[in-house]
């Protein structure tokens, strides 16, 4: 128990040290509220299309309205031939009934475009979130390097790096997928499978987070980082692990008191001014984003500081002295 508290205590003292640098060089956190804004516009932009090509289905969600649609039209046409003995032209065009078989090869049908569309929107969001994530990382390690970190520097150092994001990004969706596919159609009802998944899922968060730095610093391929990073976490167990439980659950906790915040700012402020309406969404909405964004940051943060110290430490032959926030954790 006392370790354990020794570990939130650390957490506490890198997340300070890490808001310290952030104000010091506003420019860190950027990427991460880029990154939820994006984000955002992205599922917004993906829903109106689908609801423009009445293709909701393909995310899942079903039309109710088409069905009553449907059955108005049919009870139209029953009474249409009842009065005046003969069908609507209309009528005469209807598909004919479908058999068993045709069905279940349209429901097959409808299951491969989902899975399609599943498959090819979760990469676009891991691309997003890869891109804003490894501009972070570039941010910090120019801060903790003395240097002035910019914006516009780490975003052409992105695109740069966009073919190994890319496959990064594919092997997350494999992750992601494989994960699905263990907790299975029952969700948590199925408690190994949720079990198995939740620690796939783990591991990959703390390989992709190692694997993101060397990419960005040290141009290396997904192998070569995933080789990497599985040597600094092998050396450095600790300190991952304080990363990952500590520091995530503290950033985590913080970032959902800023949310809770921001949901009780919008309801003060609509009681005092409820119109415009976007005056209090928009303020709640604000605070929201930037405790998300903050949890971002600091997460990559956390990584990058680990990563530039193991890879000092390990062409040095001993401990090199720790930078950034990470002396904090470790002192």
């Amino acid at each position: 128990m006392g370790h354990l508290f020794e570990s939130v205590g650390r957490a506490f003292s890198f997340i300070w040290a890490a808001v310290k640098m952030a104000f010091r060089d506003k420019d860190l956190i950027l990427p991460s509220l880029f990154l939820i804004v994006t984000s955002l516009a992205y599922v917004g932009v993906v829903f109106v299309l689908l609801n423009a090509t009445d293709t909701l289905w393909l995310a899942g969600i079903d039309k109710e309205e088409t069905a009553v649609e449907e059955t108005a039209e049919a009870e139209t046409a029953v009474t249409e031939t009842a009065e005046t003995g003969t069908a609507p032209l209309w009528a005469e065009t209807q598909p004919r009934s479908v058999t068993a078989d045709e069905e279940e090869q349209e429901d097959r049908g409808r299951q491969i475009a989902q899975a399609i569309f599943y498959v090819i929107t979760t990469f676009i969001g891991f691309l997003i979130f890869y891109v804003f994530a490894g501009m972070t990382v570039s941010l910090v390690y120019d801060h903790i390097c003395g240097k002035d970190a910019r914006i516009g520097e780490a975003f052409s150092l992105a695109a740069k790096r966009l073919p190994q994001l890319a496959l990064l990004a594919v092997v997350a969706t494999v992750i992601n997928v494989l994960a699905k596919a263990f907790r299975g159609k029952r969700g948590r009802e199925n408690v190994i499978g949720s079990i198995v998944a939740g620690i796939i899922e783990r591991l990959w968060t703390v390989a992709s987070f190692l694997i993101l730095p060397g990419m960005m610093i040290h141009n290396l391929s997904l192998w070569q980082g995933l080789k990497r990073a599985k040597d600094i976490a092998a050396k450095n167990l600790l300190v991952v692990a304080v990363g990952e439980i500590a520091v995530g659950m503290v950033a985590n906790v913080i970032g959902f008191l800023g949310i809770a915040g921001g949901v009780g700012v919008g309801v003060a402020v609509y009681r005092v001014i409820p119109k415009p309406l976007f005056v209090p969404v928009g303020m709640g909405g604000i605070i929201a984003l930037l405790a998300i964004a903050f949890t971002i940051y600091v997460k990559a943060a956390y990584y990058t500081c680990l990563y530039v110290n193991a890879v000092e430490t390990a062409e040095a032959g001993h401990r090199a002295e720790l930078r950034g926030p990470l002396a904090d954790v470790l002192a």
